[in-house]
C-alpha cells in the first residue's frame, strides 16, 4: 500500500482478462481512460456490492432489524411487550439514531463474547459477478490495491475460485495486521474494518470505528488516493475513520458510484465535489455491473431471513435478563416516541430483578448507572439532578464492592456530570466541586490501575481516561482557566480515540476561538465537531453543535446565521425531549432578538460570557 506497484505481476502471463463494459458507457470509459493514463486504478468497495444473488448478504438495516428482534422475540421477560417493542424499534420512521453500530455496541458491552455469533451471516453466501470482476482485475494487475469496509470473504473466495492462492497471489491486510506479517504479494485486499474469519480484527461498533485507522494504514490510503485514480463503488462514505483521508488529501481522480436517490446534498461525495477534491458522483444500477451478463437480482431479503435465524440462535444461549438489559439500552438510543420511556423503564426493571444481572460483577452496577443517565438526560432543574447523583453514587458503591474497576471509574465520572449540572452548567463552584471530588479521583484510579488484560480493555480504559480529561478541561473552561482548557482540548481533539470526545472538544475550541475573535478558526472547529457527530448519528450532540454555532455567529454579529442555528437546535432539542437544551436554545433565541433591538448589548463582557455559557 502507498508504494508504486508493478503494472504486470509475475504471474500475469497465466491470466487473460479482457476489460468488459461495466454499468454504463461513462463508467467503462472512465476505467479505460484511467488505465491508459496510469496503468492501474484503486478501488474502494462497500457493502452494497454483496447484497446481490448469489451473495445474498443483508443490508445494514436488515441486519440491524434481525438482531434487534432477536433480543426480545423469544424473551420470556418481555413476552407481553413484543408488540410495543416492535413499534418502538422496528416500525418507527425515524430510525436515524438506531444504526447497526449502536445495537452491536450494546451487545459488545454487555455480552462481549457473543458478538461474532450475531453477525455470523457475514460468513455466508457465494461471490457474485461484481466480486468476480474485481478479482479478475486484481489478478490482471489492473487494480493497484482494493480497499473495502466489507467483513465478508466474498472477494477472497472469488480469487480462490479463479485459482489465486492466498499469500502467493494476494494478501489480506486488516488494522490489526502487524507490519512483520504483511506479505509482498502483488495484490492486496485491505479490509479497513477487519474480516469475519478473524473475529479479533472486526470493527463493528462506534467505539471500534471511532478510534480511527492505524497511522500506517491512513497514510497508505491517502498516498494511494493521490497516486491512483479511484473507483468507489457501493460505499456510503459515512465512516468517521475513512472520511478524514479524503478530506486531508487531494485525490488524483475519484469516480464515486452509488444508486439512484443516494446523492442528496448531504452525501459525502457531493461535499467532496463542492470542496474541489476531484470527485465525480455518478448514479448507476449496481445490478447491471457487468453489462455482458444477466441483470443481478437483489438477495438482501434472503440475507435478512438468514441473519434473523442466526441472530435468534445466538440469542437463545443468552439469559433473558441480559437480553432485557441490552434491549433497554437499545430503546434508550432509539427515536423519541410516546412509549419510549415506559418501555425503557420496564425492560430495565425486569432485567434488574434477575440473578444473571443482579449477581454479575459486570452488570449489577450498570442498572443504577443507567437510571442515573436517564434522570440526568430528562432533567430540567435540580430534582432530577439530585436523583441522578444518588444513582451514580449507588453505582460507584456497587462497582467498588464487586471490585469492578471500570464500573467504579464510570460511576465517579457520572457523579461528576451530575455535580456539574447542580450549577445548571453555568456556575463555576459546581465545576470545581466535580473536579475535586469526582473527576480527579476517577483519573487517579485509572492511573493506578494495572496493565489491561486485553487490547479491548486497553481501548475502553483509554477512552474513559480521555472522557474524564475532557470534563476536567471543560471545568477549566467554565472557571476561567481557558489556556489550560485549550491545551487539553486541543490534544484530545487531535489524538483522541473516540469520535464523541473529539467532537465535543472541537465544540469548545470553537467557542474559545470565537471569544478571542478568531472567527475562521471557530467556524473550522464547529465544522470539525459536526463531522464527528455526523457518523455517530447523535441528534443531541448535533443540536449542541448547532447551539454553539449560533453563539459563534452571534459573537461575529451575524444575527441571521445565529437565528437559523439556534432555531434548528431548539427544534432538535424539542424533538429529542431534552428540556434543558430546549431552555438554553430558547434563551439564546431571546438574546439574539434583544441584540437585534439593542446592538450594543454584545459590547458588554457579561453578555459575551453569557453567550459562551449558553
Amino acid at each position: 500500500m502507498g508504494e508504486a506497484r508493478s503494472r504486470f505481476p509475475p504471474w500475469q502471463s497465466t491470466v487473460s482478462v479482457v476489460l468488459k463494459a461495466i454499468l454504463d458507457e461513462e463508467v467503462t470509459e472512465w476505467v479505460r481512460r484511467s488505465l491508459d493514463a496510469h496503468g492501474q486504478i484503486g478501488v474502494l468497495a462497500g457493502s452494497a456490492i454483496s447484497v446481490w444473488e448469489p451473495s445474498c448478504l443483508p443490508t445494514a438495516t436488515g441486519l440491524r432489524d434481525s438482531i434487534v428482534k432477536a433480543l426480545f422475540y423469544k424473551n420470556r421477560l418481555l413476552a407481553d411487550l413484543q408488540a410495543e417493542l416492535e413499534g418502538q424499534l422496528l416500525s418507527s420512521k425515524d430510525t436515524r439514531s438506531l444504526r447497526l453500530e449502536t445495537v452491536l455496541e450494546e451487545i459488545d458491552l454487555h455480552v462481549p463474547n457473543e458478538l461474532p455469533r450475531f453477525i455470523s451471516v457475514l460468513d455466508s453466501g457465494e461471490p457474485n459477478s461484481i466480486h468476480y470482476t474485481l478479482a479478475d482485475w486484481l489478478r490482471s494487475g489492473r487494480i493497484s490495491v482494493l480497499y473495502t469496509t466489507n467483513q465478508d470473504r466474498l472477494i477472497e473466495r472469488a480469487l480462490e475460485l479463479r485459482a489465486a492462492q492466498y499469500g502467493r497471489d494476494f494478501t489480506v491486510v486488516t488494522p490489526e495486521t502487524p507490519e512483520t506479517e504483511k506479505s509482498d504479494s502483488p495484490a492486496s485486499i485491505v479490509k479497513l474494518h477487519g474480516t469475519i474469519d478473524r473475529t479479533e480484527t472486526i470493527r463493528t461498533t462506534f467505539t471500534q470505528v471511532g478510534q480511527g485507522l492505524p497511522t500506517k494504514m491512513t497514510e497508505a490510503l491517502e498516498n494511494d488516493l493521490r497516486q491512483y485514480p479511484f473507483l468507489v463503488i457501493g460505499y456510503s462514505g459515512q465512516d468517521v475513520d475513512i472520511r478524514p483521508s479524503f478530506l486531508r488529501s487531494t485525490p488524483r481522480d475519484v469516480l464515486w458510484i452509488d444508486r439512484k436517490g443516494s446523492f442528496s446534498s448531504s452525501h459525502f461525495a457531493i461535499k467532496l465535489k463542492e470542496a474541489h477534491k476531484n470527485v465525480i458522483p455518478h448514479v448507476a444500477d449496481l445490478s447491471q455491473f457487468n453489462l455482458d451478463l444477466e441483470k443481478l437480482r437483489d438477495g438482501s431479503g434472503i440475507g435478512k431471513n438468514r441473519a434473523a435465524a442466526e441472530a435468534s440462535e445466538a440469542a437463545v444461549g443468552i439469559p433473558a435478563g441480559k437480553l432485557a438489559l441490552i434491549c433497554s439500552r437499545v430503546i434508550n438510543r432509539s427515536a423519541e416516541l410516546p412509549s419510549k420511556r415506559k418501555l425503557q423503564k420496564q425492560c430495565l426493571t425486569r432485567a434488574a430483578q434477575t440473578a444473571e444481572v443482579k449477581d454479575s460483577p459486570n452488570l449489577g452496577w450498570r442498572v443504577p448507572y443507567y437510571r442515573a443517565e436517564e434522570h440526568l438526560f430528562r432533567a430540567t432543574f435540580l430534582v432530577r439532578d439530585v436523583a441522578a447523583f444518588y444513582f451514580y453514587c449507588q453505582s460507584t458503591r456497587m462497582a467498588s464492592n464487586a471490585k469492578h474497576l471500570f464500573g467504579r471509574i464510570t460511576g465517579l465520572f457520572g457523579a461528576g456530570l451530575a455535580v456539574d449540572m447542580f450549577g445548571l452548567g453555568l456556575l463555576p463552584t459546581a465545576y470545581r466541586a466535580s473536579v475535586r471530588f469526582c473527576y480527579l479521583p476517577a483519573l487517579l484510579a485509572i492511573q493506578r490501575a494495572g496493565s489491561p488484560p486485553s487490547q479491548k480493555t486497553a481501548l475502553e480504559r483509554a477512552i474513559l481516561k480521555e472522557l474524564v480529561l475532557f470534563h476536567i478541561a471543560r471545568a477549566y473552561f467554565r472557571t476561567g482557566r481557558r489556556q489550560k482548557a485549550v491545551f487539553w482540548m486541543g490534544r484530545l481533539a487531535e489524538k483522541g480515540k473516540s469520535s464523541f470526545i473529539r467532537g465535543h472538544c472541537h465544540r469548545f475550541l470553537g467557542l474559545y476561538y470565537a471569544s478571542t475573535g478568531k472567527f475562521p478558526d471557530a467556524e473550522n472547529s464547529i465544522n470539525n465537531a459536526r463531522e464527528q457527530f455526523l457518523y455517530l448519528e447523535r441528534e443531541i450532540a448535533k443540536a449542541d453543535t448547532l447551539r454553539n454555532r449560533a453563539a459563534v455567529k452571534l459573537l461575529e454579529r451575524q444575527l441571521w446565521g445565529a437565528w437559523m442555528s439556534a432555531g434548528r437546535a431548539f427544534v432538535m432539542y424539542r424533538r429529542g425531549n431534552v428540556r434543558r437544551g430546549e431552555i438554553r436554545a430558547w434563551v439564546l433565541l431571546r438574546f439574539i432578538a434583544a441584540c437585534e433591538r439593542v446592538p450594543s448589548l454584545l459590547s458588554s463582557g457579561i453578555a459575551k460570557r453569557l453567550v459562551i455559557g449558553l
